[in-house]
């Protein structure tokens, strides 16, 4: 019984970020870049994740995806030197252990907004007889892409990056590459084992795959909306990533029975029960937990922080790393400082300080 398997390419250096720190390290939403293309495949339902980092991403990136998914079983594979897209694929293939007729998802690792609806269409793709599927969309402005070169009929025949573009025709091209595929692990190992770096950056581009086997059996291009595939590959990007994930957060909550006011920045991993009300100007971060029923005025700040139910936090309080119990009020402008305990029915005023109370 063949099984999905899905590679995550997350060696790149990301230099454009200007940041000693690694680029799938940075975070969106509260959570770092790398962990939303992962959490997308296991949704779909990859029963295994191998992670492509380098050798100075290792131990940080599987730090963080250990702290953020727990229970995921993800295994890593090191590209010791950078070669290019295809490259990471093939380092990522061998340390997946796949047989010929697993599905093979790859993904890159700095997709904060790809969902596992995004993927779908490409592994029913393969389910219908396809070697091969990518996504693709029509941004814009295509400058920058690899296009997406069509027969007269309209089947995919290859991927052409941008340096590599030859005519007005190509240079033409509306649709491009988003970047994520699948293939029967037989298929894509045979491709990838074909590539050369015969091209304007000297590299193994993945991209090439699709010629490869388009030359042998039947590929699909499925369509995926343009704000699913941005990529981040600087600060600029990473915010507007971030904005529309907020927005993403916002409308699950109201959904879900929360009652959100205005633009407050919810991180993802921050967990709200129905009833409760969050209003304009609030920032929840971290492992905060809001109970049923709690009102989280204008410009309340928390940080990990658990709140029970039925509370009343008043404007412009502080939380951080603490506990607070059911019914309690408290503000407006007070702050709790770390480990600091808050039981039932407690009424805390406004300009309060606690630490470790």
């Amino acid at each position: 019984m063949s099984s999905l398997i899905a590679i995550v390419m997350a060696a790149g250096h990301g230099t454009r970020m200007k940041s000693t720190l690694p680029k799938v390290l940075h975070r969106a939403a509260g959570r770092p870049l790398v962990y939303y293309p992962v959490k997308a495949a296991l949704e779909l339902g990859a029963t295994r994740v191998v992670v492509v980092v380098n050798p100075a991403t290792h131990e940080p990136v599987a730090t963080a995806l250990a702290s953020e998914l727990p229970e995921a079983q993800l295994s890593y594979a090191v590209q010791q030197v950078p070669q290019g897209t295809g490259d990471a694929a093939r380092v990522g293939l061998a340390g997946a252990g796949a047989k010929d007729d697993d599905v093979v998802l790859v993904l890159s690792g700095d997709t904060p907004l790809l969902t596992s609806a995004d993927l779908a269409p490409l592994t029913d793709a393969l389910a219908s007889g396809r070697d091969l599927a990518f996504l693709s969309f029509e941004p814009a402005n295509p400058h920058g892409y690899g296009r997406v070169v069509r027969d007269a009929s309209g089947a995919p025949l290859a991927i052409v990056e941008q340096k590599d573009l030859q005519g007005d025709s190509q240079r033409a091209i509306r649709e491009v590459n988003a970047g994520m595929y699948a293939a029967r692990a037989g298929v894509l190992g045979r491709a990838l084992s074909g590539l050369t770096n015969e091209n304007a950056q000297r590299e193994y581009y993945l991209t090439d795959v699709v010629r490869s086997v388009a030359a042998a059996g039947p590929v699909v291009a499925a369509t995926v909306a343009e704000s699913a595939a941005a990529g981040v590959n600087q600060r600029d990007e990473l915010a507007r990533a971030e904005e529309i994930l907020y927005a993403r957060i916002r409308e699950r909550l109201g959904k879900s029975g929360v009652t959100v006011v205005g633009r407050p920045l919810i991180d993802d991993s921050v967990e709200i029960e129905a009833d409760a009300l969050i209003d304009d100007g609030v920032r929840l971060r971290g492992r905060t937990r809001i109970g049923a029923g709690t009102h989280v005025d204008v410009g309340v700040v928390m940080d990990d922080a658990t709140v029970g139910q039925r509370c009343v936090i008043k404007p412009y309080c502080v939380v951080s790393q603490s506990s607070v119990g059911d019914g309690v009020q408290m503000g407006p402008f007070a702050h709790l400082r770390p480990n600091s305990v808050l039981e039932d029915e407690v009424h805390v005023g406004n300009f309060v300080e606690t630490k470790q109370t």
